[in-house]
């Protein structure tokens, strides 16, 4: 199961709710500095409401949550167990 995102983390940007925000902000990573609940949440770049309850914010950026991914560390991925195939 995936942790939910924290201060701290490193997360990228994988999907909005509208095609300007995407452009401008889509696949873009950052460390998140801090977390804040949204009281009236609306997106800048379209003005329509945002159905979300918390941000992650670095800098500048302000994205709900819902918005991004976590990236795990690298030692949390190498207690996975992987397989790989072979190709001859």
């Amino acid at each position: 199961m995936e942790k939910p995102i924290s201060e701290g983390d490193l997360v990228r940007v994988f999907r909005s709710h509208c095609q300007g925000f995407e452009k401008e902000a889509g696949g873009v990573m950052f460390v998140v500095e801090k977390i804040r609940v949204l009281r009236n949440p609306w997106c800048w770049h379209c003005q329509t409401r945002i159905p979300s309850e918390a941000a992650a914010e670095s800098g500048e950026w302000s994205i709900p949550l819902q918005f991004l991914r976590r990236v795990p560390p690298l030692d949390e991925l190498e207690g996975e167990k992987r397989t790989e195939e072979l190709v001859a």
